[in-house]
């Protein structure tokens, strides 16, 4: 293929060029969407503003304006010293359309949706490019509302809405550090609350599960890039409503999640109902070292029904958060109440064996749990079984050994 037939193949590739030939006066996407023409230095563009009341319900859920409380809040919630005390009455909820879903360095951002809040209540503005040379002027939008704010928040943004903005700015000449600022990407957050109970994260999936609401008549967002296509070849604006309905959803469920992780996040005893809510916050706070909240966490999650595999788990949680505490008569109680309900538990008898060795200092008490444990490994070996805990037969071996060697000193040295 010589360099023509290469170039005349890219051309193909290419979206073909609007055809003004069939544009209809009455088409265009001013008549389908509530906005008005704007226009900056860089050209015009076209804006559409909608304002939330506080208090508005995204399905159960209600957006409410943050009030700033505990600074960890939001720093444990993004797993981000930057986020610490952070008022996202003052943040930006920003969520992208695009030309693609892979991203690349062809891909725009056709419709940026910003929100933020007002005295009037929640305010989403978003702000369209109607063809590929308004973009420059929809950048600049974006960047004076990002500069005013305080933080950002997105879905998936870190990934995919915030990189592929900064490489458009970086093409237009904008300065792209002005995406430097604190960021709460709430789709790893949601991961953790959630993914446990309902698996899929996507957006949709978590207005379903967990905010009970269901969009009627939704544009699926894979085909939204091929809408966009079509209205620059046809100029029919009649599909994008559509896809700023979507745009303008995707902002109000985020800040509907915000208000509602922020909630659990301080109060989950109040806020959270299934276990397996409790077993991932649980996770979650003693991923933060928050020994104090995962043990509280896990103790609601208890007591309520939990499937064996999951309710051992929970208990060997449990026992390391009042281990880690400092609380060693409930880190004992905790492994024994494992051992009443799973006899051959391979951890919980080391978990006793330490325990004894280094804290009650009762060595014969050690050496009972570590020879129970042995005992344990001989009847998984003959019945070819397996533990759900991986324990090498060495370790207690050695544990054993010098066990003894401490029995033998004390008694050279007439301790009994």
């Amino acid at each position: 293929m010589d360099i023509k037939d290469r170039l005349r193949y890219l051309g193909s590739a290419l979206p073909p060029k609007p055809s003004h030939d069939v544009r209809s006066p009455y088409s265009e996407v001013e008549c389908h969407v509530e906005g008005e023409l704007c226009s900056n230095a860089y050209g015009s563009y076209f804006r559409s503003v909608s304002v939330f009341p506080a208090g508005y319900l995204q399905g159960d859920a209600s957006i409410v304006k943050p009030i700033r409380s505990d600074g960890s809040v939001l720093e444990w919630l993004g797993r981000d010293n930057a986020l610490y005390d952070i008022d996202l009455g003052h943040g930006i909820y920003l969520d992208t359309e695009t030309t693609g879903l892979a991203g690349g360095a062809g891909t725009v951002p056709f419709l940026v949706g910003m929100g933020t809040w007002t005295d009037d209540g929640f305010r989403v503005e978003q702000m369209f490019m109607r063809d590929f040379h308004e973009e420059k002027a929809v950048l600049y939008e974006v960047c004076r509302r990002i500069e005013e704010a305080e933080a950002i928040v997105s879905y998936n943004g870190k990934a995919y809405d915030v990189n592929l903005l900064i490489s458009r700015f970086t093409l237009a000449r904008f300065d792209p550090d002005v995406f430097m600022k604190p960021h709460l990407d709430l789709l790893f957050t949601i991961r953790r609350l959630w993914r446990q109970r309902i698996g899929d994260c996507s957006l949709s999936s978590v207005e379903k599960h967990i905010l009970h609401y269901v969009r009627e008549c939704d544009i699926p967002g894979a085909l939204i890039p091929s809408v966009y296509f079509d209205y620059l070849r046809t100029r029919d604006g009649t599909m994008m409503r559509s896809v700023f309905e979507h745009n303008r959803s995707d902002i109000v469920t985020l800040v509907a999640l915000a208000a509602l992780t922020s909630s659990i996040y301080a109060d989950p005893l109040s806020m959270l109902h299934h276990p397996m809510d409790y077993y991932s916050l649980g996770r979650a706070m003693e991923g933060l070292q928050q020994y104090n909240r995962a043990a509280l966490c896990y103790e609601s999650a208890l007591k309520q029904a939990v499937e064996k595999p999951v309710r051992g788990d929970l208990l060997h949680r449990l026992g390391y958060c009042f281990k880690r505490l400092g609380h060693w008569e409930r880190a004992v109680d905790t492994w024994h109440e494992i051992l009443r309900s799973e006899p051959g538990d391979l951890r919980a008898y080391e978990e006793l064996a330490k325990y004894h060795e280094h804290r009650s200092r009762r060595i014969d008490t050690a050496i009972e749990m570590v020879s129970k444990a042995l005992q344990k490994l001989d009847i998984m070996d003959a019945l070819s079984a397996t533990s759900t805990v991986s324990i090498d037969r060495s370790d207690l071996q050695y544990r054993m050994a010098r066990l003894r060697r401490k029995i033998g000193k004390r008694k050279e040295k007439g301790w009994g």
